[in-house]
């Protein structure tokens, strides 16, 4: 991946009610491949691991 290139979305989470998106974002091809991979170890659809990643990330503080 090109540094200039932007990563594009795994995931988006439209809350057009509200007046925003969140995103999932994976940092590299790896990590992309790394996130399907864990949703299907854990029989879950890609949107509820995605789902439940953002809501662990906001319940532990792990935000950046």
């Amino acid at each position: 991946m090109k540094a200039s290139s932007r990563p594009e979305p795994l995931y988006t989470f439209r809350y057009p009610n509200l007046g925003y998106s969140i995103l999932i974002v994976p940092h590299t091809p790896a990590d992309q491949t790394k996130i399907k991979r864990e949703a299907r170890r854990q029989h879950q659809p890609l949107r509820d691991y995605c789902q439940g990643e953002i809501l662990c990330s906001m319940a532990l503080g792990e935000f950046e």
